[in-house]
């Protein structure tokens, strides 16, 4: 289903602190994003719709390979390097995703997910996704604990994605 045929307006943001080039399965990211944006096209009967991602993510590799797909799609994704700065972004913007690093300076994403929960109003509170080197039972169980309702491992695969969204974000 395409946006022009329900006259829908489909905008996309793209912050300025987003980097030009990163890289990743660009195959995989479309699929994913695309499942995303025909989701809220399904559901939405009038107006525009605005799909908006924010990644929490410490290293600049991670950011950039991640950005960059998103980019190419026209896909909008703010970046921020650690705990404190996505509760900073929170106060300004409702996102629908994040997809959150769960060690990083200042703040990790355990710590931030928990803040989430403890200050968000409920029906603001963005899917939050866990991203981790580690595969351990442990971890993911005190991600759940947190709030964080899925867990993909790094390096990140986009088959992993694409069933983040298909879960989440499809019917």
């Amino acid at each position: 289903m395409k946006a022009n045929e329900k006259y829908l307006d489909l905008d996309f943001k793209i912050a300025p602190d987003i980097p030009e080039y990163i890289v990743s399965d660009e195959r995989k990211l479309r699929q994913i994003l695309l499942n995303l944006i025909s989701n809220a096209l399904k559901f939405t009967e009038e107006g525009s719709i605005t799909v908006d991602v924010k990644l929490a993510e410490d290293n600049r590799v991670n950011q950039k390979l991640l950005v960059s797909l998103l980019k190419k799609l026209n896909y909008p994704a703010d970046i921020a390097s650690d705990g404190v700065a996505v509760l900073r972004a929170l106060e300004k913007q409702n996102y629908d995703l994040i997809f959150m690093d769960i060690e990083m300076p200042e703040m990790d994403g355990i710590s931030a997910t928990k803040t989430i929960y403890d200050t968000i109003e409920k029906s603001k509170i963005p899917l939050i996704v866990a991203m981790t080197a580690h595969e351990d039972e442990e971890k993911r169980q005190i991600c759940r604990d947190a709030g964080m309702k899925d867990y993909i491992t790094k390096p990140i695969k986009l088959n992993e994605l694409e069933r983040v969204f298909n879960q989440y974000f499809n019917d």
